[in-house]
């Protein structure tokens, strides 16, 4: 077994399905204790100092489950008495009926704090909420932890203020390095299961290692389910407001970032990979066909683009055009614009069909509402005429929530012609009015409780008769509608969000989800808004967040069910009486998405789909 030592890389041991890691308690004359995370993805924060949250324990085993490809979670704490230095953790490689896999399947990160804003509060129609504060928040999780760092900012308004500031070069090592611990560290271990595995128990130990007090011993076992997961039923797309410039270019380090930012193809690449791997397999594009001086269409913008996305295995069948050569207007068309759009829809289908891509959609006027909504049927219905498909973000019916005598069902009126509405939650709504209670700083220690405010059930519950009119209403007319902000992209609650973007989506009726956003479009290199963001963008790569690795399990759980229902479906024709097929519809029917155990439910799909593949030959 290989370990690695000061200034080497972790070992690295595959914990791949089930990734069984017994932490072993705490020995006499150690300084410090280990506790696991359980489940590891909670909206419970783990800070520097205070008493643990109850998802912490001290225990002999974790179990995680996980099938061949699929990226798992686990998470363990380590609070020290007195400081530990030069902190090693080390892995190694797991072992079991398919041999050894690659040292390389087992991730260990440190999650680090980053000085970033909380919850929006006060949340108003034309007034998004006043600046809620900022806090020092657990959330990014990093090889090395000593290239950022938190320093004061004292202004005249905030004396308080604090900054987030660089220490060397804007980039992670690509190996977990040595660690301090002066209080408490939480550290992060993502196992992705190989493509080939086979189904089984793996072994390993994980191993504490300080410089200057003993060591620790973890076991991991992991066992491999014997199925294979299928594509999630939902659409997993996200606003990615980027533009493609030439490599040496001024780009997005530079801080100049206006509506999108300017990335070269070698960041784009990086983070197409890293949206792959966390299950979004379709994020819009704000790069569209440009009008050449003749009014003809120059595609080529957009076929670099998709030249890139295919290059990493991203190739869907429908593509969300932010950047459309249709003009949207919220007014009605002048016969020139009306031309341009009978002009410009056939050439794009056209060329997309030639593509290999069934499906363009346009994007009208962003995130309207009202009379604003109506105005913009005009422009709408032309792209339909023309034989496009129209989306956008809706703000009604959030709007007719928060202020019910400013909207009278506009949406109603555009259904028609508006294909795919994306359609705002009142989530971050319910959050605010749940944070008011709290201080920014005691918010960091409530953030479990403010989350039940908002669970995916707020959208069916919360002025139902709005919203469900509106889902079903999209689904009678034979389209899709997808949820935005549901939460936003940098929610701070990892729960939550594997709950409302996971199977909440499918329990409330939504058909997929478009949030904002990948990464936001104001702010330094450095100082990069979080508040909306699922990843912070560093120079050729991007760190990872805890609230992303959440939005990554609710993928997974759609997933598990998609291939639960299939199993399903297969089995009720060739066994119509067989009571398993019965007692699995009534099970699907009473999944508790808003508050049960999302691993327990998981683990039961799991189980139910083994049995049903096993109808016939058992």
């Amino acid at each position: 077994m290989r370990y690695c030592h000061h200034h080497s890389i972790v070992a690295k041991t595959l914990l791949v399905c089930s990734l069984l890691v017994a932490f072993s308690a705490l020995c006499q004359g150690r300084d410090y204790t280990v506790h696991v995370v359980n489940p590891a993805v909670t909206n419970h924060m783990i800070l520097r100092d205070g008493p643990l949250p109850p998802v912490c324990n001290e225990a002999t085993a974790i179990e995680l489950s996980a099938c061949r490809g699929e990226y798992e979670p686990a998470s363990f704490v380590v609070t020290a008495s007195r400081p530990l230095e030069s902190v090693l953790i080390e892995v190694g490689q797991l072992t079991g009926p398919g041999g050894t896999w690659p040292d390389d399947t087992v991730d260990v990160r440190v999650v680090k704090e980053y000085y970033r804003g909380t919850l929006d509060r006060g949340a108003e129609v034309l007034n998004r909420g006043t600046d809620p504060g900022y806090a020092s928040f657990p959330t990014l999780l990093v090889h090395d932890e000593s290239f950022l760092a938190i320093e004061p900012a004292p202004t005249k308004t905030n004396p308080k203020a604090m900054k987030n500031v660089l220490r060397g070069e804007l980039r992670d090592t690509a190996e977990l390095q040595p660690v301090t611990i002066n209080k408490r560290k939480q550290f992060w271990v993502t196992v992705h299961v190989p493509e080939h595995a086979k189904p089984g128990t793996y072994r390993t130990t994980v191993r504490i290692v300080p410089q200057n007090n003993d060591t620790s011993e973890l076991s991991l076992q992991v066992q491999v389910y014997p199925f294979t997961l299928l594509p999630p039923m939902l659409e997993y797309s996200m606003y990615y407001p980027v533009t493609l410039v030439p490599e040496g270019s001024q780009d997005w380090r530079s801080g100049k970032w206006t509506n999108t930012a300017l990335i070269t193809p070698r960041q784009y690449i990086v983070e197409c990979k890293n949206m792959l791997a966390h299950g979004l397999s379709n994020p819009n594009i704000y790069t569209g066909p440009s009008k050449r001086p003749d009014g003809s269409l120059d595609f080529s913008p957009l076929e670099q683009v998709l030249e890139l996305r295919e290059s990493v295995g991203m190739h869907p069948k429908a593509l969300y055009l932010v950047a459309s050569p249709c003009p949207f207007r919220t007014r009605p068309l002048t016969p020139e614009e009306r031309q341009q759009i009978h002009r410009y829809v056939p050439e794009v289908n056209a060329w997309a069909s030639e593509h290999g891509y069934e499906e363009v959609f346009h994007m009208a006027t962003d995130e309207m509402w009202g009379e604003a909504l109506l105005a913009a049927r005009d422009s709408m219905a032309t792209v339909d005429e023309a034989g496009g498909l129209v989306f956008t973000a809706v703000l009604e019916p959030w709007v007719a929530v928060l202020a019910p005598t400013r909207s009278t069902e506009f949406l109603d009126r555009v259904l028609d012609v508006l294909h795919l509405p994306v359609l705002h939650s009142t989530v971050m709504d319910h959050l605010a009015s749940a944070a008011r209670k709290y201080t920014v700083e005691e918010s960091l220690r409530h953030m479990a409780e403010i989350a039940k405010a908002a669970n995916c059930e707020a959208l069916a519950q919360h002025q139902q008769e709005r919203y469900r009119k509106t889902i079903d209403r999209v689904h009678h007319l034979g389209n899709k509608i997808y949820t935005y902000m549901n939460p936003r992209g940098g929610a701070p609650l990892p729960e939550l969000q594997r709950r409302s973007e996971g199977l909440g989506l499918w329990r409330v009726g939504f058909d997929g989800t478009m949030t904002w956003a990948y990464t936001h479009i104001v702010g330094d290199a450095v100082n990069q808004p979080m508040r909306y963001a699922k990843v912070y963008r560093t120079e050729y790569g991007v760190l990872d967040t805890l609230h992303w690795e959440g939005w990554r399990e609710g993928v997974d759980d759609v997933r598990y069910l998609t291939t639960l229902l299939d199993a399903l479906n297969r089995a009720r024709g060739r066994f119509p009486h067989e009571p398993l097929i019965s007692e699995t519809d009534d099970w699907v029917d009473a999944i508790d998405v808003a508050n049960g155990d999302l691993d327990a439910i998981r683990r039961e799909m799991a189980r139910r789909i083994v049995a049903l593949m096993d109808l016939g030959y058992k």
